[in-house]
């Protein structure tokens, strides 16, 4: 029990400590909408309707189909109304608890040294503050621990139980459609067949998405709400190509950290590089391992890193080319495989790598901690996008509405915030001249400035663009008075 213990004391330690500095702060992102529209007390809001419902109902028509997620969610929303130190306190129990399932299931996998070294590092990685910090991410945190319940329950033989849980990853996040082809590529990896242990976890699938389809009409998203929107094979090539390379940089590599990777779009319109060197030299490495370490439990890291990434790697187009929170399943494998690097030198003799761990946790929790830090507020959140993505317009465009809301709270400096925002606008629209955020900010602060013929044209090209937007049409109401 003491071997037990003193794990489960590390991983609790490294899943939390790194991301208090950014608890307590204010919601930001898409938690403002969850929070104050989606999830508000007298919206109508219940689980039954949520089955019924798209995920941004109320916004757009999304393609996004979550009613377990919601239901979750709204559960906190009920407990804790708008005290936001709650839902991080959630939000870190959350990330504790898909860490300690990911660990029991890479233990079984490719033994318990290894997972051990690969769940330390796992949990303080800093990609994962983007599903830790943010209400929006416990989607990922929930989907990612019934996932790895449902391989544990498969490991042990209860396969209903399994599906049930499969079910309800399905239904929290899209990303856990991964799972029956990772069972199947487990199954291979360990005895080289498939058994008929695997089929329940189909029916479910199909279920899943016959629900979708009843619900949404359609089992993917419209090509207009994609990355590609009309674009053609070239466009299609390029995002996946700068997806699954961004994938394996940010989890080696995790600098520039953010939110939004709209600056992806000049590797995206051109010759992407950077990021195919990154796919090579992430094919060579796996390759080269897999003569030094075990080749079944390196197949088995690198499968799980390759499968968990294809949901979100752009082969189906999605609606985003890169999000940190969409890592957070993909990275445990390549944490694994760290782990059975650190296990092999070790074995070897190798007294350096005790160092080496310990370094590459400090590291770990301080860059964590960092990125916490400068995402503790929605204006730091933008600020510091902004400086490190000067090109990304919809940075611009959120950093100027984070600008509106200070002004809002009756600062001494409000005039100066508002011409701040202003800019932040006008560069936004620079960048990209159909960037809705910017469209809608600038009507906001011209109508302010009481120049609603100004506004209105600003304004009406936003609710053009997104139709359902409940804040837009009511801006527009007001202008039109």
């Amino acid at each position: 029990m003491k071997a037990l213990r003193s794990p489960l004391l590390w991983i609790a330690i490294l899943c939390t400590v790194p991301f208090l500095v950014g608890t307590g702060s204010e919601f930001w992102g898409d938690d403002r909408f969850l929070i104050f529209q989606r999830l508000e007390p007298g919206s109508g809001a219940s689980p039954l309707e949520f089955f019924h419902q798209d995920y941004w109902m109320g916004v757009e028509e999304s393609g996004l189909y979550r009613p377990v997620g919601l239901s979750f969610l709204l559960a906190e929303r009920a407990l804790f109304g708008t005290w936001e130190p709650a839902y991080r306190a959630v939000s870190l129990l959350l990330h504790f608890l898909a860490c300690v399932l990911l660990w029991r299931v890479f233990a079984q996998l490719v033994g318990l040294r290894a997972a051990t070294v690969g769940a330390l590092i796992f949990a303080c990685h800093p990609i994962h503050a983007e599903a830790v910090l943010p209400v929006y991410g416990q989607l990922d945190l929930l989907a990612a621990a019934l996932l790895a319940a449902a391989l544990l329950a498969r490991r042990a033989g209860r396969h209903w139980t399994g599906a049930a849980a499969l079910g309800l990853a399905l239904l929290c996040k899209e990303s856990a459609i991964a799972a029956p082809l990772l069972m199947l590529w487990l199954a291979w990896t360990a005895a080289r067949r498939v058994t008929a242990a695997e089929l329940p976890y189909w029916p479910v699938l199909g279920a899943v998405l016959a629900l979708r389809i009843a619900v949404l009409g359609t089992v993917g998203l419209s090509r207009e709400a994609t990355v590609l929107g009309t674009g053609g094979i070239g466009l299609w090539a390029n995002s996946v190509i700068v997806t699954v390379g961004h994938a394996i940089r940010l989890c080696v590599w995790p600098t520039g950290q953010t939110v939004y990777y709209g600056h992806l779009r000049d590797s995206l319109r051109g010759v992407p590089v950077v990021e195919a060197l990154w796919i090579c030299a992430g094919i060579a490495l796996v390759w080269l391992l897999a003569g030094w370490l075990p080749k079944d439990s390196t197949a088995v890291a690198a499968g799980w890193f390759a499968i968990c990434l294809l949901p979100v790697a752009n082969v189906v187009p999605i609606g985003v080319l890169v999000a940190e929170r969409t890592l957070y399943l993909p990275s445990a494998g390549i944490a694994a495989l760290a782990g059975l690097c650190w296990v092999k030198a070790a074995g070897e003799g190798r007294r350096w790598v005790h160092g080496a761990l310990l370094v590459a946790l400090l590291v770990g929790c301080a860059a964590s901690a960092r990125t916490a830090w400068r995402w503790r507020t929605e204006l730091s959140l933008w600020s510091s996008t902004v400086a490190d993505h000067p090109r990304s317009p919809k940075a611009h465009a959120m950093l100027g509405h984070a600008l509106l809301r200070e002004a809002d709270k009756g600062r001494a400096d409000a005039p100066a915030l508002l011409r701040q925002a202003d800019l932040s606008f006008s560069e936004a629209l620079r960048l990209n001249p159909g960037s809705v955020d910017a469209l809608y900010g600038r009507g906001l602060v011209l109508s302010r400035d009481g120049s609603c013929a100004e506004a209105m044209p600003y304004l009406r090209d936003a609710a053009r663009l997104r139709a359902f937007d409940q804040e837009i049409e009511l801006a527009l109401r007001r202008c039109g008075q």
